[in-house]
């Protein structure tokens, strides 16, 4: 309306994608995972008794491992499951419950175009990027400035290479949210006031 015309979308395109370097600050400042360099501790390898025990810390089911993660592992199975649970409520249950499970959320999600990487890439892709997104009103080069990873999810390697990482605005903490499960009155409200010191 300013101009007085009908602009065209390849003109429109072109000036909105000509506006700043946006290139340049790409270049400059994202920082892809291959990146990064040597990480400074290396994983240490589980037993299978440790792994049972990290499983059950973040809440993985017998019904996760079944029908999820072994199908994927052993086959190369797509993960398929239902989004929906009929199971009781957390706080009604008189056996020990995952922290998470006593939140509950009730939504219907649709997609569209589908999540799927390989048939869908023209639209979809798993790229993931960490850092802060700085103030979408305002364009400056430093939001740019993220880690780039081309999917979600990291073996043990990469994961100790961002928890090393040292480069620019990022410095990794690591936050550990145990606390000693002694029985003893106050030992979780000590963990939580550890782990706030910690932040």
């Amino acid at each position: 309306m300013d101009q007085g015309r009908i602009i065209g979308d390849e003109e429109l395109k072109q000036s909105i994608c000509s506006a700043q370097p946006y290139a340049e600050w790409l270049n400059k400042y994202k920082i892809r995972l291959d990146e990064l360099p040597e990480p400074r501790v290396t994983f240490t390898h589980l037993e299978h008794e440790q792994i049972f025990k990290y499983q059950r810390a973040f809440g993985y089911s017998t019904e996760d491992l079944e029908t999820i993660i072994s199908p994927m592992a052993i086959d190369g199975k797509e993960p398929v499951g239902s989004m929906g649970t009929d199971a009781p409520l957390a706080v009604l249950s008189d056996q020990p419950q995952h922290l998470s499970s006593y939140f509950k959320q009730l939504f219907a999600q649709v997609t569209n175009p589908p999540i799927d990487p390989i048939r869908e890439r023209l639209v979809m892709s798993l790229a993931t990027f960490l850092g802060n997104n700085g103030n979408l009103l305002d364009e400056d080069p430093l939001h740019c400035h993220s880690v780039a990873l081309p999917h979600p999810v990291l073996n043990n390697y990469e994961l100790e290479k961002i928890r090393s990482i040292d480069t620019g605005i990022f410095q990794a903490k690591t936050l550990h949210t145990y606390f000693k499960a002694d029985g003893k009155p106050g030992s979780l409200e000590k963990g939580l006031a550890v782990f706030a010191a910690m932040r």
